[in-house]
């Protein structure tokens, strides 16, 4: 087969040469003439697959290694018989991490514990989730929404959207990004939702910019109201807002699944669709190396904990020193290990353990 591949999805290079003919080419450059002769592309979101890419090219197989597929043109593909993947839950532990080292920072600043707070998780899929195990591990009150899941599982275990945005002391999204059906969730942050949300509350999107219908509204909403914003998607990326970023309290170049684990799951997943495929067995990848850390409950909170292995202020300060480097930082970014990375000893209570337990860490 003739693969052409984003040459920033690592791990693949030097492997897939072994079954393929392989191209890698920057993302946001491939071109119809570069399609000419080959039959499968793994991509990122800066590839845009429609028709204008794909027409009279021999493409039958896209694999995107993100979990959003908004760049690609689904039902043209459909039409034209051309299979297509998305690396589903491959960065699920990556933005649960970073999102819950935000609410203990938040909870920090505070001089509040996380148990007091009350976190509202607006899309229950893969990510929103591990989001919810981190947080139950650390006491804290959950509401769930999440119109699909609550329509097919029944209303028991969710909350409706606006009584969990007055109830909610931390709003995170984690929905996809759709533009119809039953239940879109382009614009789904408007005007009367932000009027719900409770003041000098914290409100985070590491979902898509686009859920947002206007910047401008949610920048006064947030600074009449005193809401914390925190966001690592953006309208127009990578040509964001000067203004909203600097609204934010925390602000990331789209990177919150940024971590080596999910880059991993996602060059496995395009293996293994690549495998299908071309009916072949799987093709190993190698395994990413535990870390050991020695960590004590005398010594180390678990902001402490969580802080040594992500600094999530120090990405927020390189990107708000670069504003015009949002693509630069992406592309260079050093992909953090996930908690479930670490292999953990010292000495500890029962309780503290059975936090840092809950939020994946191993011990000797």
């Amino acid at each position: 087969m003739r693969v052409v591949v984003d040459q920033a999805i690592p791990f693949i290079e030097g492997i897939l040469e072994n079954y393929a003919q392989v191209s890698y080419l920057p993302g946001d450059s491939i071109s119809k003439k570069d399609l000419e002769q080959v039959d499968m592309l793994i991509v990122r979101t800066r590839t845009q697959c429609n028709a204008s890419l794909l027409r009279d090219t021999p493409v039958k197989y896209i694999f995107t290694a993100t979990i959003g597929t908004d760049h690609i043109d689904l039902q043209y593909c459909e039409d034209q018989g051309i299979q297509v993947q998305s690396a589903i839950g491959c960065n699920v532990g990556g933005v649960a991490q970073y999102v819950i080292t935000t609410i203990l920072l938040y909870a920090f600043t505070h001089n509040t514990l996380p148990d007091k707070l009350t976190l509202g998780i607006v899309g229950a899929g893969h990510v929103g989730e591990k989001l919810a195990q981190y947080a139950s591990a650390l006491g804290m009150n959950i509401l769930l929404n999440d119109p699909p899941r609550s329509e097919i599982e029944g209303s028991g275990n969710f909350s409706g959207l606006y009584p969990l945005l007055q109830q909610s002391d931390i709003v995170s999204f984690h929905v996809p990004l759709t533009r119809s059906g039953k239940y879109p969730t382009v614009n789904m942050v408007n005007q009367e939702l932000l009027d719900t949300l409770k003041p000098n509350s914290l409100f985070i999107n590491t979902s898509r910019g686009d859920i947002v219908r206007d910047e401008q509204i949610l920048c006064r909403m947030a600074e009449s109201r005193n809401i914390k914003l925190v966001l690592d998607v953006w309208k127009n990326e990578p040509e964001i807002n000067i203004e909203t970023l600097q609204s934010t309290w925390l602000a990331s170049p789209h990177i919150a699944g940024y971590s080596l684990e999910g880059k991993w799951n996602a060059t496995r997943m395009a293996l293994d669709f690549f495998s299908s495929v071309a009916a072949i067995p799987n093709i190993d990848l190698p395994i990413l190396p535990k870390i050991p850390k020695h960590v004590s409950t005398l010594e180390n909170t678990t902001l402490d904990l969580l802080s040594t292995i992500y600094n999530i202020q120090e990405d927020c300060e390189t990107f708000k020193h670069n504003p015009f480097q949002f693509e630069a930082i992406r592309d260079h970014y050093t992909f953090r290990r996930e908690f479930g990375a670490y292999i953990l000893d010292g000495l500890m209570d029962q309780a503290t353990r059975a936090v840092w337990q809950g939020l994946d860490f191993k011990f000797v």
